[in-house]
């Protein structure tokens, strides 16, 4: 499995949802109703006569005037998530036009109606935003600074950190569904740019015969990539700006990109609060970078990183919540000790399914970029 996803590598791709979705079908392509009243509050179905076509979707419109106002400012009117199910995120497969709600006047369409009505119940609690960078007023950040240092030699130090250009992370999962137990791959690879940002991500689940899928960004380009299949070809779908960020954010929450802006001087961070995980001491530092924050578990003494704690959907509604990583062992690559067990918690209760003892970690790995071309051959035009 590692063999193969060491080859896999050799193509830049993140992984979107713990299964495998269905797409619409032509008619679930259709939104019957005038998007531009219906982010006003008003259902009237549109004239097929008076429609435009835009990403995936057909949109109809009462008027010429609903029309022009939807050419004028499609970012409003459109579909949100470029037609992903809103209940499931902006990462995850498609949904049918024809299960839509609206909410703060825009358009939401859903892969079921089970999500369409946990979506209606929950919204705000699905509907994922940035995060505001940390205020300094009454925020240890010194403190924070220190504790931070800490755990950055625990882990093996500034220059290790530094000398870290890329990072690849793969497992092997087993989950069960419908009472049948099915196995996938995970792969998590990140390039990084020289002031330590993400300059190239991918994230990709590998259900083998049930088809791969998963995204990527790379410099300016931000896409889906999805694979029918064992052998079939891999075929790309561009992203909109709300699942770039999406993507983004999922990105920079990983425990590296988190370590490598936390060795920034001009981190924004903070110490703040203390806690006991299975009997050890810790005390937590808050880390926003870009738009995220996440919070390291660290023991004052060593510095040992014992946990990182995060927004991420959740639970049996999939709605946004606390996401905890608790670390159980760790690993020495490339003089970084990284960890690669860990026991996961969602709002305080265990996630056992998410629960991994098999994570395996490569620091530098020599890769070559081939994105799929947008007609979904490689980048050689093979």
């Amino acid at each position: 499995m590692i063999a193969r996803f060491a080859a896999f590598c050799l193509v830049w791709l993140v992984w979107a949802a713990p299964a495998l979705g269905v797409q619409p079908t032509d008619e679930g392509r259709v939104l019957a109703f005038d998007p531009v009243l219906l982010c006003q509050g008003r259902e009237v179905e549109g004239d097929p006569a008076l429609s435009l076509t835009r990403g995936p979707f057909e949109y109809r419109f009462r008027d010429e005037a609903s029309r022009d106002a939807f050419a004028a400012d499609p970012d409003r009117y459109e579909i949100q998530f470029n037609g992903a199910c809103a209940r499931m995120g902006p990462l995850s497969s498609g949904g049918d036009a024809r299960r839509f709600a609206v909410h703060d006047g825009r358009v939401y369409v859903f892969a079921s109606e089970s999500c369409r009505r946990t979506f209606i119940e929950h919204a705000d609690a699905m509907l994922e935003k940035d995060e505001r960078p940390l205020l300094p007023a009454g925020c240890e950040a010194d403190q924070g600074r220190e504790l931070v240092d800490r755990a950055i030699e625990w882990v093996g130090g500034r220059a290790a950190l530094a000398d870290c250009r890329s990072y690849l992370e793969t497992m092997h999962a087993i989950a069960e569904s419908g009472g049948a137990t099915y196995e996938h791959d995970l792969l998590l690879s990140i390039e990084f740019a020289d002031d330590a940002s993400v300059a190239r991500a991918i994230r990709t689940d590998d259900w083998g015969q049930y088809g791969l899928f998963g995204h990527a960004i790379a410099d300016d380009d931000a896409m889906r990539l999805d694979r029918d299949g064992t052998d079939g070809p891999v075929t790309r779908s561009d992203l909109v700006a709300a699942q770039r960020r999406a993507f983004e954010r999922a990105i920079d929450r990983s425990l590296i990109v988190v370590l490598k802006a936390a060795a920034r001087d001009d981190a924004n961070l903070c110490r703040v609060g203390t806690g006991t995980i299975d009997d050890a001491a810790i005390e937590e530092v808050a880390i926003h970078i870009r738009g995220i924050t996440a919070t390291l578990s660290i023991e004052p003494e060593s510095g040992r990183i014992v946990a990182i704690e995060h927004i991420a959907r959740g639970g049996p509604h999939l709605m946004l919540g606390a996401r905890q990583t608790r670390f159980t062992r760790y690993q020495t690559v490339a003089g970084l000790r990284l960890p690669v067990a860990g026991t996961v918690l969602f709002d305080g209760e265990p996630e056992p399914d998410e629960d991994f003892d098999d994570r395996h970690v490569a620091i530098n790995l020599t890769t070559e970029t081939a994105l799929p071309a947008a007609d979904g051959t490689g980048a050689d035009g093979r």
